[in-house]
């Protein structure tokens, strides 16, 4: 796996992971996470992927997930994971089903960026 600096891409393009939670009963329950820019985005996409009616729009809170490791493929944020292990499975997973895709791994605390090899090339 080879290092190269990263290129940051400007805040309001990253995307995010966040939890979404319907405040029906007590306790909250979580009905899922989606990936969005901000929290409104978050509910928007959260109201269509879990096919949540417009009446019951205003039950929903949004929380970030916090991330520490964004996967890219060819450029563009595909996933995110919180440990590094897992983060580094997952590219290597995307690198034997696309090996002909760029797969990067970009620690979001640093900013550092690691190209992925395809696991059948030794270095």
């Amino acid at each position: 796996m080879s290092k190269r600096p990263s290129k940051r891409a400007p805040a309001a393009a990253s995307l995010f992971e966040w939890r979404i939670i319907e405040l029906k009963k007590t306790p909250a329950s979580t009905i899922g996470f989606v990936n969005a820019s901000d929290q409104e985005q978050a509910i928007a996409k959260a109201v269509e992927s879990f096919r949540i009616s417009e009446q019951d729009r205003w039950r929903l809170e949004a929380y970030r997930v916090k991330s520490e490791y964004e996967i890219l493929v060819n450029g563009t944020p595909r996933d995110f994971r919180i440990r590094e292990e897992l983060a580094r499975a997952t590219a290597t997973i995307i690198k034997r089903k696309h090996p002909d895709a760029e797969v990067m791994l970009r620690d979001l605390g640093t900013g550092e960026v690691t190209v992925i090899d395809h696991p059948s090339n030794p270095r």
